[in-house]
């Protein structure tokens, strides 16, 4: 685990609409009590109306899970000019250096090649006497290269930083633990660049954050962000925004 605190099982699924909603799970602990209880059900109803004689363990026959979706209430949207806002009051370096252990884990065994394997370059193998094309193929060239995040100057100071971004049609979108970041595609930091509990305010509960994640989705044309609360004595959240629009300036806003 990248950062402590994670929920043991998935209780609840929400689903999100692009259109603009918070989703969020709630993780919680299934007793034995419970258990037996579910057993004890009633036939599942399927999506398509008919119902199911339960099976092993509260699962209907045939071994398939009968979910039971859940809509979460209507999202709240800010403007990328009232995060930055908040973001500016915190400033930077007010959060102490941390660095996150982990546990090490070692292989069963040391790899090593297969004694049985042919000695031929590729697979399958050419027939006798087949000389492949001698190409010089070139490197690929980085046409810019920028240090998006730093951890001294305070932007983030968790290590590892769980380090993510997606490319848009003109922005470079980062998103990192402590740390969420816009750039144009040579490197100028754009309208946003917040904290990530400035910019997840308004739904965390008052908890810090892990395991960041973003997206741009090609068919809608908007930036979707996500990541979880660290819970030591409450359920978990997920937490999703979802971009106004491709562009992320001032009057943007996430929902």
């Amino acid at each position: 685990m990248k950062r402590q605190g994670r929920g043991r099982g998935m209780a609840v699924l929400a689903s999100l609409a692009v259109s603009g909603l918070w989703t969020f799970v709630g993780w919680s602990q299934g007793s034995g009590a419970t258990a037996a209880a579910r057993r004890s059900e009633a036939p599942a109803t399927r999506p398509d109306g008919a119902t199911s004689p339960r099976g092993i363990a509260g699962r209907p026959a045939g071994g398939n899970t009968v979910g039971v979706p859940v809509t979460g209430v209507r999202g709240i949207t800010e403007t990328v000019a009232t995060i930055m806002q908040r973001a500016r009051t915190r400033g930077l370096g007010w959060r102490p250096i941390a660095f996150e252990g982990e546990e090490v884990r070692r292989r069963p065994f040391v790899p090593a090649d297969d004694p049985l394997a042919p000695a031929v370059p590729s697979w399958p193998p050419q027939p006798q006497g087949f000389a492949a094309a001698q190409e010089v193929l070139l490197p690929q060239v980085a046409g810019t290269n920028f240090k998006a995040v730093g951890t001294a100057a305070g932007e983030s100071p968790f290590i590892p930083p769980d380090s993510m971004g997606d490319v848009g049609p003109t922005q470079i979108l980062v998103h990192v633990n402590g740390r969420i970041k816009i750039f144009d595609k040579t490197g100028a930091v754009g309208g946003l660049n917040s904290d990530d509990l400035s910019f997840w305010n308004s739904v965390r509960a008052g908890q810090e954050l892990t395991d960041p994640e973003v997206r741009y989705d090609r068919l809608s044309g908007r930036w979707i962000l996500d990541g979880i609360t660290i819970a030591e004595s409450v359920n978990n959240r997920i937490v999703i925004a979802v971009s106004s629009g491709p562009t992320i300036v001032s009057s943007a806003s996430f929902t």
